[in-house]
């Protein structure tokens, strides 16, 4: 997966008002699969109205809306101050946690840490 290189020419505008994105787009973005037009809604509906809880059925796409939001938000904060950026993503249960990293890693082509029952925020703020 080839990583943005370039973050100031990108249009976040499609990602926050278009209800399709070309293929054009998402390779721009180096996003390898297209969302289905109500994930792209549900996304657009979190970046216009701040936070909101998702609730879908097991299988319909809730991490993948959770990873393009991250990337949305890497994106965004680096055009705007180029600055590290450190999100968290919180799961239920051990159980999936690794499920979800590779998800999230899969979706964003960021450094993605797996926390253990014994980390604190501190080993990742260090590292961001």
């Amino acid at each position: 997966m080839e990583k943005i290189q370039d973050y100031k020419s990108l249009d976040l505008e499609p990602f926050e008002k278009s209800p399709v994105w070309s293929d054009e787009y998402l390779s721009q973005l180096n996003i390898q699969r297209r969302p289905f037009d109500f994930q792209i809604e549900l996304i657009q509906s979190v970046i216009n109205n701040g936070n909101s809880i998702v609730s879908l059925r097991t299988g319909a796409g809730k991490t993948y809306i959770a990873a393009l939001l991250i990337k949305y938000y890497y994106i965004k904060k680096r055009k705007e101050k180029n600055e590290q950026f450190l999100t968290f993503f919180f799961v239920p249960h051990r159980s999936i946690r690794d499920q979800q990293v590779k998800a999230i890693r899969d979706v964003c082509d960021l450094r993605v840490m797996r926390s253990d029952d014994n980390s604190t925020a501190n080993k990742f703020v260090q590292y961001s």
